[in-house]
């Protein structure tokens, strides 16, 4: 693996570039996980430290796979980022603990017997978590995300017409705003 990593850094970066050319060095690159597996470079990853493999493998027994102890030599690391073996990070860890507890806020909003304020206190979780990056409008869409209308009614997002204050892009509250009895 070393002299295929050698190898590889012996050609110029733009051609390192070309994805068809790191898949063709992906198939050649025989990797070895924690287990003395050989797997494909696309289903292991490299921890960025120690603490951050005892960590996933603690919170997350069974997700990942990690690259064998023997091949942890910054060449081969720096060969195996460029064609493709993913990276863990704590960074990622936290993400990952962030969307795992997606689905129970979820369920916590969408029971009735949640007070008002409890509610209004998860979707400013979740949509702290959207922000992020962490979660996507479709998988909330999916999985029965709720906001509360000016009535104090929670119904899902697609179902409501957001106000001039949210500043939406097509204003529907001014069409049937009525200024001195009329309807505007």
């Amino acid at each position: 693996l070393k002299e295929l990593a050698k190898r590889w850094f012996s050609y110029a970066e733009s051609t390192r570039r070309k994805s068809d050319y790191r898949h063709k060095f992906a198939i050649l690159a025989p990797i070895i996980d924690e287990n003395d597996n050989l797997v494909d470079p696309y289903d292991v990853y490299i921890p960025e430290t120690d603490e951050v493999e005892k960590e996933a493998k603690k919170l997350f027994p069974t997700r990942f796979k990690f690259i064998h102890p023997q091949l942890r030599d910054k060449l081969i690391i720096d060969f195996l980022g460029e064609i493709g073996c993913r990276k863990l990070s704590h960074k990622n860890i936290d993400e990952l603990i962030k969307k795992e507890k997606i689905p129970q806020l979820l369920e916590e909003l969408k029971n009735p017997d949640t007070p008002d304020q409890k509610r209004i206190e998860i979707v400013q979780k979740i949509w702290k978590l959207w922000r992020e990056d962490i979660v996507d409008s479709q998988t909330l869409s999916s999985m029965g995300f709720l906001i509360r209308t000016k009535t104090g009614k929670w119904t899902e997002p697609s179902q409501v017409w957001l106000a001039s204050e949210y500043e939406p892009e097509i204003d529907l509250e001014k069409l049937i705003k009525k200024e001195g009895g009329k309807q505007v």
